[in-house]
């Protein structure tokens, strides 16, 4: 089981990693990338960490799917996966970690990994909070 301390610091360790579409390692990632990177790196092997590379086509269907598949929603506390949903679409396209105050993430606009608070807007474009399979939640 990995704790959530554990898991937030191995994605503070993702920290500065260029976007890269559809990229999974430290040499490139996108949002989905670099959570299944992570959780690949911690040895987490429950279906995130492969997540479908041609997600981008079909957002709703592949990463929900995916999501149900291996996980279920929780409340938001640390080390729970955040989906989120940019105005003008109709489904959850980006993921990031909270870590109890900020949101790890790999963010295009930025054009790397970051960390920052987990205020508005992001949270009027949260979509829901999944629990990431192997962290002992409270």
């Amino acid at each position: 089981m990995i704790t959530p301390d554990a898991l937030i610091a191995q994605a503070r360790e993702w920290l500065g990693v260029r976007f890269l579409h559809q990229g999974r390692t430290r040499m490139g990632c996108d949002c989905l990338g670099f959570i299944g990177g992570m959780l690949a790196e911690l040895g987490c092997t429950v279906g995130l960490e492969n997540l479908p590379l041609n997600y981008a086509r079909n957002p709703q269907a592949l990463l929900v799917d995916t999501l149900n598949r291996v996980t279920h929603t929780i409340e938001l506390q640390p080390a729970a996966l955040v989906l989120i949903q940019f105005p003008n679409t109709s489904h959850p396209s980006h993921a990031g970690i909270f870590t109890g105050s900020t949101l790890i993430h790999c963010y295009q606009g930025v054009g790397r990994v970051v960390e920052h608070g987990y205020q508005r807007p992001w949270i009027k474009r949260t979509a829901g909070f999944w629990a990431i399979p192997m962290v002992m939640y409270l």
